[in-house]
C-alpha cells in the first residue's frame, strides 16, 4: 500500500480424513510497517474455527497481536 509496508495472509483448513464434517481452519492477516532502518511494527488478526470443539470452547475465536521487531 505504501513504501515499505508489507501485507501477508495465510489460510488453511484441516479436515479429519475419516470424518470430513469435523474440521479446523485458521486464517491470519498481517501488516508490517517499518518504523526506522532497524525497527518495524506488525499488526495481525488471527481467526480460528473448530467445527467440533471440546465442551465449553467456542467454535470461532479471534486474536489480535501487535509486535515490534528489532534487527541487530
Amino acid at each position: 500500500p505504501s513504501d515499505g509496508v508489507t501485507l501477508s495472509h495465510t489460510s488453511f483448513v484441516q479436515p479429519r480424513l475419516n470424518a470430513f464434517s469435523d474440521w479446523r481452519a485458521l486464517s491470519e492477516t498481517a501488516a508490517t510497517a517499518p518504523v526506522s532502518d532497524r525497527v518495524s511494527l506488525r499488526l495481525s488478526l488471527t481467526v480460528t474455527h473448530d467445527s467440533r470443539p471440546p465442551d465449553g470452547i467456542n467454535k470461532t475465536d479471534t486474536r489480535t497481536k501487535t509486535a515490534v521487531s528489532v534487527s541487530l
